[in-house]
Parts: structure tokens; C-alpha cells; sequence
């Protein structure tokens, strides 16, 4: 696992990365506002999607904290696409969820 130092490098001072988590973030509110139906949490995922597409900073500081920790993220030097794309779509329900109240 990488330091707590290497993490927040990456969280907030590599902006190749930032930009390959907002890619992804986009990726996911598509799929969520235009594929996706009938998952339990759907009100809550809708309702991320649209504050993701109408206001995408907000959006990937939010998630950002949650993406730089994911194991598929922390324990890697060069996280791949795939890795980043998984860590976004498991962090969508809980900060759906969070900020839904």
C-alpha cells in the first residue's frame, strides 16, 4: 500500500490522474442516467449522475477521496483504466447515499 504521502500526492497533485478519474466519473453518470434501471439505489444514483454531468469538480472531489484508497488504486504504482473505472462505480452508492440526506 502506498504512504498516506503518496496518496494524497495523488489525490491532489497529479493531475493525469485526476483527469483519468473524471473520464471515468463521466463514464459511469452516462451508464447510470442512460442504461441503467431498476437498481435499488436508483433514485440516489440518478440524482449523483446529474450533480456529476451539471457539475463535474464538485463531483470528483468528492469521489477522489474514495478512489485513492481503493486497494485497486493504493497498492499500484500506475493504476490501470479498469482499476480507476471500478473504484469510481463501487464509490457511486455510498456518495449517493451521503448526500441524499
Amino acid at each position: 500500500m502506498a504512504t498516506f504521502l503518496e496518496l494524497y500526492q495523488r489525490q491532489y497533485a497529479d493531475p493525469e490522474f485526476a483527469n483519468r478519474v473524471q473520464v471515468s466519473i463521466t463514464q459511469n453518470a452516462r451508464y447510470v442516467i442512460s442504461v441503467e434501471q431498476g437498481h435499488p439505489n436508483e433514485t440516489n444514483r440518478r440524482a449523483w449522475a446529474a450533480a456529476a454531468i451539471t457539475n463535474p469538480a464538485r463531483t470528483l472531489s468528492q469521489i477522489m477521496v474514495w478512489v485513492v484508497v481503493h486497494p485497486e488504486i493504493a497498492d499500484v504504482a500506475e493504476p490501470s483504466d479498469t482499476a480507476i473505472n471500478t473504484a469510481v462505480g463501487e464509490a457511486i452508492d455510498p456518495i449517493a447515499n451521503a448526500f441524499s440526506h
